[in-house]
């Protein structure tokens, strides 16, 4: 037992070296096709890239030409990877295909009937601001600050004219620091408005002039509506409450004059509004949206509700008067054509102004509808 075993390695020996040469050769055959496909694989996937490299590149020269522009001024969108330029034997057909934009070219292969779309952008140079000095933050821009110049860009949110900024000299102010030569973003700049402080003490009542307030640049995000008022107003203005120096005048703190129509004495329910109880008088505070401005307002017209001596007249407190009452003579005008008719009728109803009434001829004893039209007048329909 004991030479056998000793034996049996020498005979194994021999067989072990052959089974691994022969999977070391086997290894080495694949591997070497994996390796020869790799390489063809590479060299195809090289030529497309290059054959789509000239393709830009001739689409760029393209472009140039027709825009007058230099190639680097044209980007051609990204092409899809999986396209496979052709060898087109003749050269490649560029055009425009839409006759309303230059944003997309046609490239045509008339040899082999293949086509593409590619999508492209011109990048000519444009005006755009720049800072002509260094500026701290939350300084005022001044005129002088920018100036225009015309740059190759794409870049968005850049200010392109100087009636956009400095349209109000003091409209914007600057959220950061820059320096000189830097381009003018919208992010830089933030939008001022005019507020006015008060210059003294105010008592309700008192008048407030222009010449009370200061005015003061802030940001629009920390000013109230209220506060946002054409100086104007306070040409013709009283304080509403008491007001202190220092604080910043609300569109709430005072009150404008206007000139309104009141009343001179009482008017009772039914009473008409004319010269004798109502006149144009000043008026201040916030002004309802149907307040009578003069008596030419409110012609024919009377009072709904009693109305107290001195107050403001609105035409919701007034309706048409009456022109006539029933059994009244109304003078009816019926026109046709040329010919006017001028006859005396009785009415059959009260009539107000622009109102439709019934009137009888009491000649023929016939009723006609007539529309009113001023005191003991209507005109035919």
């Amino acid at each position: 037992m004991g030479g056998s075993d000793i034996g049996q390695p020498c005979v194994l020996r021999p067989l072990v070296r052959w089974t691994i040469l022969r999977t070391m050769r086997k290894i080495g055959y694949w591997l070497l096709i994996i390796l020869l496909g790799s390489a063809a694989i590479a060299e195809d996937s090289s030529g497309v890239v290059t054959d789509r490299q000239q393709l830009i590149q001739y689409i760029q020269r393209w472009v140039a030409d027709q825009e007058g522009v230099e190639s680097h001024q044209v980007d051609v969108a990204a092409m899809d990877r999986r396209l496979k330029v052709p060898n087109c034997t003749n050269q490649f057909v560029i055009q425009y295909p839409y006759a309303t934009s230059k944003n997309t070219v046609q490239v045509t292969c008339p040899d082999l009937s293949w086509k593409v779309f590619v999508s492209i952008k011109v990048n000519k140079p444009q005006s755009v601001l720049v800072y002509t000095r260094n500026i701290s933050a939350n300084q005022l821009l001044k005129t002088a600050d920018v100036k225009l110049k015309a740059i190759l860009t794409s870049e968005r949110g850049l200010f392109t004219d100087l009636e956009s900024v400095l349209n109000n000299v003091e409209q914007y102010s600057l959220t950061t620091a820059v320096k000189k030569g830097d381009l003018v973003r919208k992010t830089h700049l933030l939008q001022t408005v005019k507020v006015y402080s008060l210059n003294r003490d105010i008592l309700r009542g008192e008048a407030v002039k222009p010449s009370d307030v200061t005015a003061l640049s802030v940001s629009l995000a920390s000013s109230y509506p209220n506060q946002r008022f054409p100086i104007s107003l306070l040409d013709h203005a009283k304080a509403a409450r008491d007001l202190s120096k220092n604080s910043v005048l609300s569109r709430r703190d005072f009150n404008v004059r206007h000139q309104v129509l009141m009343t001179t004495a009482a008017i009772a329910r039914g009473q008409k509004i004319t010269s004798a109880n109502a006149r144009s008088n000043h008026y201040f505070g916030d002004l309802p949206n149907d307040a009578a401005l003069k008596l030419a307002d409110v012609a024919h017209m009377e009072a709904t509700r009693t109305l107290k001596a001195d107050q403001l007249i609105r035409l919701s407190d007034l309706r048409a008067s009456a022109m006539f009452n029933r059994g009244d003579s109304v003078e009816l005008t019926i026109s046709k054509g040329l010919l006017t008719v001028t006859v005396d009728m009785l009415a059959q109803e009260q009539g107000r102004m622009g109102q439709q009434v019934n009137l009888l001829n009491p000649e023929s004893n016939e009723t006609v509808r007539a529309i009113v039209t001023g005191p003991g007048k209507a005109q035919g329909l």
